[in-house]
Parts: C-alpha cells; sequence; structure tokens
C-alpha cells in the first residue's frame, strides 16, 4: 500500500502518518477547529488504531563538530568488520545493545576509532518511505561521558547528506536514558511520531 505523509500541528508538533485511503475515511473539513482529542475521536471511530508517540530529534543546522584529535577516525563499517564488531558488543550489554538497536547488517554503519579499536558504532535504516535515515548509536561502557557519539553523529550526518538523507532519531517518551543520549549529543528535539499500526 502506498503510504503517505501527513503533518498535523497541535499545541505540540505530532506528525501521524496514515495512507490516503484513511484519510478519505476522516471528516477533516474543519482544520480551525481540529484538536489532539477530537482527532483522536475520529481516528477510533474510523477504525484505525496509532502506536505509542515517539520523541523526533533532528541533527541541528549547526551541529558541526569537526575531530581534532589523531588517534580518533571515523569511517564506515562493513562484513569484513565482522570481527572487530564482535569484539566491541561483547563489552556491551545486551539490554543496551536492544536499547540502540545498531547491527553490522544494516543499511550504513558507521564506527569511531580510538588508537585503532573501534569504541563507538552507529548503524542507519531508511524509515519507511522518505529521506529520513533512523539512527542508532551506542558507545563502549569505559569510554561514555567523553562525546564521542556526538563526533560520530556528525561524521554520519555529514555522510547522509551526500546521499540526499536527513538523520533523525527516535526514542520512546519513557526511555530516558535515550532522551538523555539525544540531549548529549546535541540533537534537536522536533515534535513526535505516531505511526498506524498494521498487520505485517
Amino acid at each position: 500500500m502506498t503510504m503517505s505523509w501527513w503533518f498535523y500541528r497541535f499545541q505540540k508538533v505530532k506528525l501521524v502518518r496514515l495512507p490516503q485511503a484513511h484519510l478519505q475515511k476522516l471528516d477533516l473539513s474543519a482544520p480551525e477547529s481540529l484538536t489532539s482529542e477530537v482527532f483522536r475521536e475520529k481516528l477510533e471511530a474510523a477504525g484505525i488504531s496509532l502506536y505509542e508517540p515517539d520523541n523526533v530529534y533532528k541533527v541541528p543546522a549547526s551541529h558541526s563538530l569537526k575531530n581534532s584529535q589523531e588517534n580518533i577516525t571515523c569511517r564506515p563499517l562493513t562484513q569484513a568488520d565482522e570481527e572487530i564488531f564482535t569484539a566491541f558488543c561483547a563489552d556491551i550489554s545486551e539490554q543496551d545493545l536492544d536499547d540502540a538497536w545498531v547491527e553490522l547488517d544494516h543499511w550504513v554503519v558507521y564506527g569511531l576509532f580510538i588508537d585503532g579499536k573501534l569504541a563507538v558504532a552507529s548503524s542507519l535504516y531508511p524509515f519507511r518511505d522518505s529521506k529520513l535515515a533512523d539512527l542508532g548509536v551506542v558507545t563502549t561502557p569505559a569510554l561514555r561521558g567523553k562525546g564521542l557519539a556526538k563526533i560520530l553523529v556528525s561524521y554520519a550526518h555529514e555522510q547522509m547528506q551526500e546521499r540526499d538523507y536527513f538523520l533523525q532519531y527516535r526514542s520512546q517518551l519513557d526511555n530516558l536514558k535515550s532522551i538523555g543520549l539525544a540531549e548529549s549529543m546535541g540533537l534537536e528535539l522536533v515534535g513526535q511520531f505516531e505511526g498506524e499500526k498494521t498487520e505485517d
């Protein structure tokens, strides 16, 4: 089914993604009186369910952090780096890996190395049929809190710009650890996203 992007602005920006056919079921003839509560009532009446909202962050235009340390390098990771990536993951808890969802077989993967050892990994994948790329990032525990993830995100941002993609980072509203990571990386909160539940 072809999907369309639709934007509804309330007191807080929320993005609701619905197929064109579903929008035709909703009476949106008076958008000036449309509140979040009324919109949800219309969705429920039409039998449309949404996932719980995610905070959506973007890389701000001013986000540029050039690496000036000679012992730090950033580069793409490939399947040839499987042994390096496996050793890196061995130092990270299963919960942290699940939360970050950084996988070597994702669409694009980047790594930050210190003295040749992988310290931060980030993977990206296209978000639905858009020009947005979802971002996941994880740092080895011993090196957290040093701004390394921000360096790698800046590198990934530059690489994605060359592909005409925009980075986005999504976090569940109650995931304080993920929200803290977004803030530490200098990302900008732009709103919330709710997608339609579908049967896959």
